[in-house]
């Protein structure tokens, strides 16, 4: 996609960048059987590759077409081309909210209140019609020279949605403006909108987003757990009752904020204007725990938070659920206790026991109980193997404990391996290192400071033993600051081996050398992923990255042939010994293709990927 301008897609002439953002590059062009000046939307060709995208394209744009609004970007055309699926929409010369508010800061509230209005009229016709937006934020509204709102994108997400799913690579959508049912990986409806409407509002009447975070694991629990912070606090010019109208569109629960978005800025409006609102603000998280009957476990973690694949406008044709779906109520952020620093071991492999001061009676009881199941039910406690100690270390209370937890998993006499690592981690880091050894397939080591567990599936079909490490239920919710979970996995190294890593937040060593891979496959990712191949046998390597920083190290005197789509992230090629033979494609000058070679291909999203 870096090499469009001057070149035609379609009937179109690329004639200049306009911009690049999340989900996709825009350019401005010129069509050239009427002559007229357009903006062209062009989407990663690696969608391509997924045989059901370009239909849920087609589908999406088709319904998003027949949109006809004032306040909606109308959609003329779109199409494929040699691989480059786009969208060709009118041109607005005026920029978009987000370069407003980024040039301005803070806007006036008169024009604060007139754009909302526009953009709820835009917002409900299209939920009107069965479409909800799913990734609404400023950078998704264009200003005309007058600065009048028009909004773009609508189906874009569905189809980005529907894509990672497909994939397994995670939920998409941008973390800033996510409603908390999102994270939660429930049924959109129209109160996503509505939720992010909220976000923009605080955004452009303070200049600031309303939460923060350096990860978007941070930007999930504030928009979980935490209130609106006051908007008085960095604008004393505007009446009080403007920050009930933020409270009530940024409710956690969907069902209490506005039921339209025409209704937020109508209350926008008389706030402004100084009346008095008639609705009370639901605030976020009432003070206290609630009973425990309602006190729902953490959602299952986020897979890895992609604006990865950047898909196109897959739209909604199905009706909108009904906005009554029961949101999980979250428990309030408790006090932070005193914690006890943890050593680490040098090399967390063969771990017997992990000391942590005193132990309440509890713990002893716990154990006995477990070491009679064992003698009880001898052979038959199936659903103890592989799991070698489990053990709660209190720190301020059983609500806040850390888990460590040894794993292991026999080989079975399997003559091959089909390994899938998808432990969801909310943090932390994840290694992963071969063993020498004949007996187990697996050996890990896990520590958390939010709970849970990791569970090991292993079954045998035929001679290859399909194993899979997923994370089990999580019973708390994360802290707010400085949480970690750490995980190290050892792989024997005596078979033949089909990896499959699913990432998602943290860092990542896929330290693979001396391992014997048949194929592996990376999936997602929202950090730094750090991956040495290994130097044994001949295999096929698939990355289809998410967001963050990829480097990948090709073994010294491997033959290697890399094929790294053109996406949206920036390639760095930092081996001598490749040699661009093709477009974005390079190979060892000793690669034949014959024994001992590896075949690299990569699905950029976004950040910047490193081969050395």
């Amino acid at each position: 996609m870096d090499n469009l301008i001057g070149k035609t897609l379609g009937q179109y002439e690329i004639v200049s960048l306009i911009g690049r953002g999340g989900m996709a590059s825009v350019y401005l062009a010129r069509q050239r059987s009427i002559g007229r000046t357009v903006a062209v939307k062009v989407l990663p060709p690696h969608l391509m590759n997924d045989d059901t995208f370009l239909k849920r394209f087609q589908r999406e744009v088709q319904a998003v077409s027949r949109m006809q609004h004032p306040r909606i970007i109308p959609v003329h055309d779109y199409g494929e081309d040699e691989g480059v699926p786009y969208i060709v929409m009118a041109h607005i010369e005026g920029g978009s909210l987000a370069q407003l508010i980024q040039e301005q800061g803070a806007l006036p509230l008169d024009d604060v209140v007139r754009l909302v209005e526009q953009i709820a009229e835009g917002l409900d016709y299209a939920h009107q019609q069965g479409v909800i937006h799913r990734d609404f934020k400023p950078s998704n509204v264009l200003l005309d020279k007058s600065e009048n709102a028009y909004l773009l994108d609508f189906g874009i997400a569905k189809v980005s949605q529907e894509t990672a799913q497909l994939t397994g690579s995670g939920i998409v959508g941008t973390p800033t403006y996510m409603a908390p049912e999102m994270f939660k990986q429930e049924l959109p409806t129209p109160a996503v909108d509505i939720y992010a409407l909220g976000v923009t509002l605080y955004q452009m009447l303070s200049g600031t987003t309303p939460f923060e975070g350096t990860t978007p694991v941070q930007l999930m629990y504030s928009h979980l757990n935490e209130p609106v912070p006051s908007i008085e606090t960095l604008r004393e010019d505007i009446p009080a009752s403007i920050q009930i109208v933020l409270d009530k569109a940024m409710a956690k629960k969907p069902e209490e904020r506005f039921m339209t978005a025409g209704e937020m800025a109508g209350a926008l409006r008389r706030a402004a204007e100084g009346d008095t609102l008639e609705f009370e603000a639901p605030l976020a998280a009432p003070p206290g725990p609630p009973p425990p009957e309602e006190v729902i476990p953490v959602p299952e973690p986020i897979p890895a938070m992609t604006a990865p694949y950047i898909p196109a406008n897959e739209q909604v044709t199905e009706d909108i659920p009904p906005n009554e779906q029961k949101p999980q109520p979250v428990e309030p952020p408790k006090e932070e206790p005193v914690r006890e620093e943890i050593p680490r071991r040098e090399k967390p492999k063969r771990v017997k026991s992990y000391e942590s001061g005193r132990r309440g009676p509890g713990c002893f009881w716990t154990v006995v109980v477990i070491v009679l199941l064992v003698i009880f039910l001898g052979r038959s406690t199936s659903w103890l193997k592989g799991l070698l100690a489990i053990k709660n270390i209190g720190l301020g209370g059983a609500d806040d404990a850390l888990t460590s937890q040894e794993i292991s998993q026999g080989l079975r006499g399997a003559s091959a391996l089909e390994v899938i690592l998808e432990p969801g981690l909310l943090g932390g880091s994840l290694d992963v290192e071969a063993m020498s050894s004949e007996d187990n397939a697996l050996e890990g080591y896990y520590e958390s400071a939010i709970g849970g567990k990791l569970d090991v599936d292993y079954e045998m079909i035929g001679d290859t033993g399909q194993l899979t490490l997923s994370r089990g239920d999580i019973d708390l919710k994360p802290p707010k600051d400085d949480f970690k979970e750490d995980l190290t996995v050892s792989l024997t190294d005596v078979v033949p081996i089909d990896l499959i890593v699913r990432l998602s937040f943290g860092e990542t060593t896929l330290d693979l050398d001396g391992l014997n891979l048949r194929s592996l496959t990376i999936e997602g990712g929202a950090g730094k992923t750090y991956v040495a191949l290994s130097d044994q046998g001949t295999y096929e390597v698939e990355i289809r990255m998410g967001m963050g920083e990829f480097i990948v190290e090709i073994p010294e005197g491997m033959e290697a042939r890399v094929e790294i789509d053109s996406g949206l992230s920036e390639i760095t090629i930092d081996n001598d010994s490749l040699i661009e033979i093709d477009d974005n494609k390079w190979q060892t000058d000793n690669y034949v293709g014959a024994t001992e070679s590896i075949r690299v291909k990569i699905a950029t999203g976004l950040g910047s990927i490193i081969v050395k």
